[in-house]
């Protein structure tokens, strides 16, 4: 059933991804499944929803009468994974699996915390405790294909060791003396639940003690935070050193007169390879970007460290430029940067001289896609559009609100002497007046690019394809204003 419900969102899916070429048959390895569906989207929404209400309804009522077994099956399906999961892009929405994690964590009716009102309109479930059963499922299925792999000589030394630890932890407990760690104590239990899932015949002392045994929560360590953050930034610098993803030419832009013309139908399926080449290339840079991104907004009030080494990698990675890819489809990935830039000149204290330089470079790279030759990514792929659209619009209302700040100055110079320079030698007034020029170009090439795009988008202005152009430009102009 809950195949059933990914398969047929993956088919409403096409109206956006494919419209001027249909998909009629979808197919699913996990449930040996395959349907064949007519063209008519309007058809394929009205039969999901219907499929989806129906199967929502059997299953709360499975869940009010068995509410641990089905957890463990919505878990199982989660975990699985099938034959063609490799070959899907991360990222890609499966109905069928978000049923399932939305169940997995509803309350029982049985459950009094289920009669808890709605309190800051979240209602009460179980998301606390999917997490951790997952997490440690996870962590058992790894353990045990490794075990099951091992001769059986090795597999009962590991045994009889674990065997061993556990009854030692029982007599601590039992003694009341605790000398293990929390870590140690849910390692050993995490292996001696590995055991059981890997050995065909149950050993009935090792179940005894995992039952008696309370599990443990693993904690997370702030305290590695920013030697990992470090590592993730110097891997970043690694691939503008050896030219990966982003800074890879691989895909670069090729001028249409040095292609041979072909007088012949666009061809979905040729096309496809090389749209997927570059999305693998360019997807890296996109999960460390939001990772980034992530951590950066959670800890940047409370971590000057993390704040000046996400300045740096982005002042680097902006000042490199002119080795970022020029295919259409990196344009996403550059507007990103570019907003992440823009967003931290205005929104941390910086040195004047710091923040004109971050400042400007986040100019220099906004600008330099311009100075190529106009290129889309045209297709009928809207949710690329849209995505697109929308960052244009995020990026040029920050632009319009932007202004330097140039509000704390290191030098040992007494500040009404007025000697003191920002990089370049420029007094505050020149730069003033340089900044303005430029953020007035950098609109008007921004407005000028939501136009074009708008152009394929949405030619007629029609209100089922999205916005006009009038009300993109203004929201965002309006936005900038307000600000």
């Amino acid at each position: 059933m809950l195949e059933m419900l990914t398969l047929l969102r993956l088919s409403c899916e096409g109206e956006y991804e494919h419209e001027y070429t249909s998909v009629y048959t979808f197919h699913s390895a996990s449930a040996n499944l395959t349907i064949e569906l007519t063209d008519d989207y309007a058809v394929r929404h009205d039969t999901l929803n219907d499929l989806n209400k129906a199967i929502m309804y059997w299953l709360l009522i499975v869940i009010a009468q068995a509410p641990l077994e089905m957890q463990s099956i919505f878990q199982r399906y989660l975990d699985a994974v099938s034959s063609n999961d490799a070959l899907r892009s991360i990222g890609q929405v499966e109905m069928g699996k978000s049923v399932a994690l939305e169940l997995a964590k509803t309350l029982p009716p049985t459950s009094t915390v289920s009669h808890f009102p709605s309190w800051g309109n979240c209602k009460a479930d179980l998301a606390n405790d999917l997490a951790r059963s997952f997490s440690s499922r996870m962590l058992y299925n790894g353990e045990a294909t490794h075990l099951s792999s091992l001769p059986e000589v090795e597999f009962k030394s590991s045994l009889a060791e674990i065997k061993k630890n556990l009854h030692e932890i029982n007599d601590q407990i039992n003694s009341g003396l605790k000398k293990m760690t929390i870590e140690d104590l849910s390692s050993v239990l995490y292996k001696a639940g590995s055991h059981v899932l890997a050995d065909s015949r149950p050993d009935l002392d090792l179940l005894f003690h995992i039952v008696s045994i309370p599990i443990k929560v693993f904690n997370v360590k702030p305290e590695v935070e920013i030697k990992l953050m470090t590592e993730v930034i110097n891997m970043w610098a690694w691939t503008l050193r050896r030219r990966k993803g982003l800074f890879s030419s691989a895909c670069d832009l090729i001028n249409p007169l040095n292609q041979s013309i072909q007088f012949t139908p666009t061809d979905r399926e040729e096309m496809k390879p090389r749209h997927n080449t570059v999305k693998r290339m360019l997807k890296p840079h996109h999960i460390l970007l939001d990772f980034v991104l992530s951590r950066f907004q959670a800890a940047r009030y409370q971590n000057r460290t993390l704040v000046l080494i996400t300045s740096r990698l982005l002042k680097n990675t902006l000042s490199n430029v002119k080795h970022w890819s020029t295919h259409p489809l990196s344009r996403e990935l550059r507007i990103r940067l570019i907003i992440f830039g823009f967003s931290l000149c205005q929104g941390s204290r910086m040195e004047d001289n710091v923040e004109c330089n971050l400042r400007e470079v986040c100019y220099l790279a906004g600008l330099d896609w311009f100075k190529l030759t106009p290129s889309f990514n045209f297709g009928s792929n809207r949710l690329q559009h849209e995505s697109e659209l929308r960052l244009l619009q995020d990026l040029l209302a920050m632009v319009i609100v932007d202004k330097p700040v140039n509000a704390h100055h290191l030098s040992s110079l007494d500040p009404g002497t007025k000697l003191n320079r920002l990089p370049g030698q420029t007094s505050a007034t020149v730069a003033s007046l340089c900044h303005s020029d430029r953020n007035h170009l950098f609109q008007l090439l921004l407005e000028n690019e939501i136009i074009r795009l708008m152009a394929w988008q949405n030619p007629l202005s029609d209100v089922k394809r999205g916005k006009n152009v009038e009300s993109i430009i203004s929201k965002a102009t309006g936005e900038g204003q307000s600000c």
